[in-house]
Order: structure tokens, then sequence, then C-alpha cells
């Protein structure tokens, strides 16, 4: 038996049993029969089984990370905006400070000229 061609089936998730009959089917010295055929195709559609898991867990993976990064985005727009609407009050606010500081220095001035002497 084949060693490396063993251990890869091993490593690629094939049972040991099938591992070993796959290696026997694959020997040069040994004439292939229908059940060897039907070895081949067992080991094929585990592997197919055994990707189409594999992917299906990476799929869910990445669908939970999607839902998760999307709501934290949604949760920094919307902080994003609240911070924007916080500045634009402050701006609002002293540009009325300074609008009214202004205008009472005219008026103040005005009434202290207009003043006789």
């Amino acid at each position: 038996m084949s060693k490396s061609l063993y251990h890869e089936l091993k490593r690629i998730g094939i049972d040991e049993e099938l591992a070993h009959n796959v290696d026997k089917a694959l020997d040069p010295a040994h004439v292939a029969t229908k059940e060897d055929m039907v070895i081949l195709q067992e080991a094929i559609q585990q592997t197919q089984v055994k990707v189409e898991c594999r992917y299906l867990e990476l799929r869910n993976a990445i669908d939970r990370l999607d839902h998760l990064l999307s709501t934290k985005i949604d949760l920094t727009r919307g902080d994003i905006k609240t911070q924007l609407a916080s500045v634009a009050c402050q701006f609002r606010i002293t540009l009325g400070g300074l609008i009214t500081t202004i205008l009472s220095v005219f008026l103040v001035n005005g009434y202290f000229h207009a003043m006789p002497v």
C-alpha cells in the first residue's frame, strides 16, 4: 500500500477503510473491476459531501459577519448623525450669540454717540 496516497486520502477526510480500498484499487499491479469504480465513486462522493458541508459552514459564517458588520455600520452612522446635529446646534447658538453681541455693541455705541454732551 502506498503510504503517501493513503495518508493524503485520510488527510482530506476520507475514512480509513475507504482510503485503504482506494489505494488498493489504484495499485498498478491490480486489475480494475466494477467494484473498484464503485469504491472510487464513493470516495469522490465523500469528498464532495465534506466540501459542501464546509462551504455551508463558511457561507453561514460570512452571513453572520455581514449582518454584524451592517449593524455596526448602522450604529456608527447614527452616532455620526447625532454628532453632526450637535455641532450644527452649537454653531447656531454661537452664531446667534455673536450676532446678539454685535447688535448690542452697535446699539450701545449709537446710544452714547446720540447723547448730547
